[in-house]
């Protein structure tokens, strides 16, 4: 003869086997949280970061009282890019750049270049450029009360994509003291053997 089972009993039993069944849950997502937590402790997280120290400053002259001092200026607007917005006070408001005459024969030069034009073309070649050297060899020197007139040769070294290209060539600056500060007032370039110039670089990155 079946026995008939006690529906109070039976009850009671799934209500203890349904907490055993959440309390083994809970202890499980526990255990789970304590574990992710020490996985990301163990990752540093949560560590702070060390802040970045500032850039230092660009070199720059701000009182180029002296033509050297223009042509450091000069040497410090390729090297750095955040010099690009100085540049442009390095010349006077009539400033002009002749091209080596074989360089407007060759590429059809024909604008007349202005200092706006040289700050513009500074701008495009350092978003192209990765770094660039510029080196300066004085030869002679004319000096006068308002006026100096330097000659000198150059080397720019112009580096992208671990590629170098080079450019030399001559060079004839014109000075002018204005408010007790040396503008660059005349630049000539004159090619020197087979080499590209610095013209035409600039010529090619005013484009």
């Amino acid at each position: 003869m079946l026995k008939r089972k006690d529906p109070g009993t039976s009850q009671h039993n799934f209500g203890i086997d349904g907490i055993v069944a959440i309390a083994k849950t809970v202890t499980m997502r526990i255990i789970l949280v304590f574990a992710l937590f020490a996985l990301l402790v163990g990752c540093d997280i949560f560590e702070l970061r060390k802040a970045e120290e500032p850039l230092d400053d660009p070199l720059w002259n701000d009182f180029y009282t002296e033509y050297s001092l223009t042509l450091e200026n000069l040497r410090y607007s390729y090297a750095d890019s955040r010099n690009v917005v100085k540049y442009l006070s390095l010349f006077h408001p009539d400033y002009i750049f002749h091209f080596a005459s074989q360089d407007i024969s060759e590429y059809n030069i024909t604008q007349t270049w202005d200092r706006t034009m040289e700050r513009d073309m500074l701008f495009n070649l350092h978003n192209w450029a990765d770094d660039m050297a510029l080196n300066l060899t004085e030869q002679s020197v004319d000096i006068q009360a308002n006026e100096i007139k330097y000659y000198g040769s150059y080397l720019l070294n112009i580096n992208r994509n671990k590629a170098s290209q080079s450019y030399t060539g001559n060079l004839e600056i014109h000075f002018r003291l204005v408010n007790g500060l040396w503008l660059i007032y005349r630049w000539y370039d004159y090619r020197s053997g087979s080499s590209a110039t610095w013209g035409k670089l600039k010529y090619d990155f005013s484009q």
